[in-house]
């Protein structure tokens, strides 16, 4: 769940388990096919949410990448499996309660709010 005051991922209440053994998944986005040819951006974005994942004793169980993709579509390969794997993985009982990104542009462009609501909410959802 995105905490808007905080400007973070926070863990979901009723996720016990995920209090007992705190597990996430990372998901970083580029936009520009150049931050992929010079390796810039996704590999930076992965690792603030390692360390943030470090420093908060948070076991990275997978890590989801789209490359050259917009955030103004919402149908992006590496976000709907980062989707799925949660929604699989969380199936019989609560498992992941951790969904890093370095910022919440990552998930959709700014200037969608709406957008942006709709994935929190079905981040939240699985």
């Amino acid at each position: 769940m995105f905490d808007y005051e905080k400007g973070e991922y926070i863990e979901k209440p009723e996720f016990s388990d995920a209090k007992a053994k705190p597990y996430g998944i990372i998901y970083a986005r580029v936009s520009d096919p150049k931050q992929v040819e010079q390796g810039d951006g996704i590999e930076s974005q992965i690792d603030n949410a390692e360390r943030y994942a470090e420093r908060n004793n948070i076991t990275v169980l997978k890590i989801f990448t789209d490359e050259a993709k917009t955030g103004a579509k919402l149908t992006r390969e590496g976000l709907l499996a980062a989707l799925a794997y949660i929604k699989q993985e969380n199936r019989r009982f609560p498992k992941i309660g951790y969904f890093l990104c370095s910022e919440i542009s990552r998930l959709s462009r700014s200037e969608n709010i709406g957008d942006t609501t709709e994935m929190v909410n079905k981040i939240s959802a699985t």
